[in-house]
């Protein structure tokens, strides 16, 4: 059969329809694959510090959207910070430092559960001013020292006070945020700090040659955690497991792609890149839960109770309670041991 010129035209016509139709509706089905159309929103508070990497790539690179996510971060400046974020019900999940969760977990009843170790790494420091006199850790005490009660800043110090056999009672110790921490070193109204970075960073890029950073990296190899509250992990098991995912894509992306890794997370604490490479293979991300866990909140929790006289009679809080294995093993079961 021969078709007259105009009925071939017409045909063709007919047959583009078709196909655009068609490869619209693959496109459609593509991103509705890629990009879940139905999106949960999830609200995570975030330290300005690596300890955030593994969230902070996963929501870079899309691992968050493609497991049916849409993360709100919310920006945090220490553990503590996040932990109140939780507590006040103004985020569902965090990632942070384990040192605030041990001192909530003297509290009976508390409304928080942690999920997994995301990272262990030993970026705190002591930074000081070289015009206060001093030049190494001998000469700390009698000096005004700066810290955050409650977080990996007071249990790096008290490991300190600890191998020196120094006393508390021979430092006036000032309470303080960390940006009131930079703030207060470079102005001079203390003579040193305890804190994590990009703090430690921010303070030597203004003190220059007057900034020195007194670290020992076996002084502390503190963890990071993801942790949430009990009511909200307890009521979306399926999400958190799509949130556990992501984040061990992340894992995976700072293996295979250190350098963009470096940068993301640079941008997004607000340093050098090359300053973070410098020090970056002191962190360790991964997921994973282990005896280990527990045996970090054991080890701090003989810190607090020794350097802090209210403490020192509370009994040892049941760890294994604190710990909700059972997304982490829904999604990767070689993570979790001893559970």
């Amino acid at each position: 059969m021969h078709l007259r010129p105009k009925h071939f035209v017409a045909a063709l016509a007919i047959a583009a329809l078709v196909g655009g139709f068609l490869f619209v509706k693959y496109q459609e089905k593509k991103s509705a694959t890629d990009h879940p159309a139905k999106l949960t929103h999830i609200r995570m508070a975030l330290v300005n510090n690596p300890v955030s990497a593994l969230a902070v790539i996963a929501a870079n690179q899309g691992f968050f959207t493609a497991e049916g996510i849409a993360l709100e971060q919310l920006p945090s400046t220490s553990g503590k910070t996040s932990i109140d974020l939780l507590i006040a019900n103004q985020a569902d999940l965090s990632l942070g430092g384990g040192p605030p969760l041990n001192f909530l977990s003297f509290t009976a009843d508390h409304p928080l559960k942690l999920l997994s170790a995301t990272t262990h790494h030993y970026d705190t420091a002591v930074y000081a001013r070289k015009d206060r006199g001093i030049k190494e850790e001998s000469d700390l005490p009698g000096k005004k020292i700066g810290y955050l009660p409650g977080t990996v800043s007071f249990i790096y110090w008290s490991r300190l006070l600890e191998r020196h056999h120094w006393d508390i009672k021979d430092f006036e110790m000032v309470p303080l945020q960390p940006p009131a921490m930079v703030a207060a070193l470079t102005g001079g109204s203390v003579d040193a700090i305890v804190v994590w970075e990009p703090w430690g960073y921010n303070a030597m890029q203004q003190l220059k040659d007057n900034g020195l950073r007194l670290a020992n990296d076996t002084e502390y190899y503190w963890t990071g955690f993801l942790y949430g509250r009990a009511s909200y992990i307890n009521a979306n098991p399926d999400v958190i497991q799509s949130v556990i995912r992501a984040l061990l894509k992340a894992e995976s992306f700072i293996k295979d792609q250190p350098e963009k890794a470096i940068k993301i997370v640079a941008d997004f604490i607000k340093v050098d890149p090359q300053h973070l490479s410098s020090f970056w293979n002191s962190y360790n991300f991964k997921i994973h839960l282990n005896q280990e866990t527990t045996n970090n909140f054991l080890l701090n929790t003989a810190i607090i109770k020794k350097f802090i006289p209210e403490y020192a009679n509370k009994p040892t809080p049941d760890f294994k309670n604190l710990i909700d294995p059972e997304p982490l093993r829904a999604v990767a079961p070689d993570r979790v041991q001893d559970w």
